[in-house]
């Protein structure tokens, strides 16, 4: 089993034409479609050491009112791809008074409290009911325990978990990403700082695709409204220069800052830029206003 992460690994690891496994007794042994057969390996190391640890991330108020606006969007019965950090941690605590969600793609600590309070129960998942489908494992030794031979925990790998085909099959899928930026015609870069890539695309595409597809399926950006200590608007005029746009302007439904909701599914232009401006930082509010004016 290769344990908390077959995404990526198991797939290359199935196609490599050579396979080197580092075995390691406190690594988890997850179920599903989690498995090198001994002779796909080509040969191996034992090892014995903690895995490293993602404790989850710290949440402040500006974190809090994004993660309860968000989940307001998220209907009972709900399948939830979410990413880490402290907006998706937020959501996560705000989501106690759901019933019946369901999780796809990433395991992280914070998920744990709401599966042991029964709000996850994965019952009402078209795809898998009773259980998550999974392709990373990102936490403690407390999430690594709980994985470790649970027939509730279905690993799978990314051409699975993050094929839009998949994901559209699933009713009521939300999937919940974040952004760098957002411009007022609704375009999202979550990779660049201009030209200077930043971090990789992920799944975000795949699954906001996925959740267009879904039936009742919806998709959310969620974003503070600013960044560089509250200097800089991330709902902007335009991208800047060079900016990579990671999710098109007409795919995704919601954008959620700290300030509202955004609705933008079957809006206008001009509508969906005036939706973003009423959600961005008052601060500036009226530049933003001039520019869509300018344009106008």
């Amino acid at each position: 089993s290769l344990g908390v992460s077959v995404s990526y690994s198991l797939p290359a690891a199935r196609e490599a034409p050579l396979v080197i496994a580092q075995v390691n007794p406190r690594m988890p042994r997850t179920l599903g479609n989690a498995f090198l057969h001994r002779s796909q390996v080509d040969c191996w190391v034992e090892a014995d050491h903690p895995l490293r640890e993602l404790p989850p991330a710290p949440v402040g108020p500006v974190e809090r009112s994004v993660g309860a606006l968000v989940s307001e969007l998220i209907p009972d019965g709900a399948t939830i791809q979410i990413g880490i950090g402290a907006i998706p941690q937020a959501v996560m605590e705000a989501l106690g008074g759901k019933r019946d969600l369901g999780i796809h793609s990433l395991l992280v600590d914070s998920m744990l409290p709401l599966i042991e309070k029964g709000v996850v129960t994965n019952a009402r998942k078209t795809l898998h009911p009773g259980r998550m489908d999974l392709g990373e494992i990102f936490g403690t030794r407390r999430l690594f325990d709980f994985v470790h031979q649970n027939p509730a925990v279905n690993m799978e790998p990314s051409d699975i978990v993050h094929d839009p085909q998949v994901v559209g099959r699933i009713r009521d899928f939300v999937s919940i990403n974040s952004a760098l930026e957002v411009d007022l015609a609704g375009q999202v870069n979550a990779e660049s700082v201009g030209r200077a890539q930043v971090s990789g695309i992920g799944g975000q595409f795949d699954f906001v695709l996925g959740a267009s597809r879904a039936p009742g399926g919806r998709s959310i950006i969620a974003l503070p409204s600013t960044g560089q200590n509250g200097t800089a608007s991330r709902i902007v005029p335009a991208l800047r220069e060079g900016a990579r746009v990671t999710t098109p302007r007409y795919l995704h439904d919601y954008v959620v800052t700290e300030y509202g909701v955004a609705s933008l599914r079957g809006k206008s232009d001009a509508e969906r830029a005036k939706a973003l401006v009423r959600i961005a930082h008052p601060a500036f509010v009226e530049s933003l206003e001039r520019s869509l004016a300018a344009t106008s």
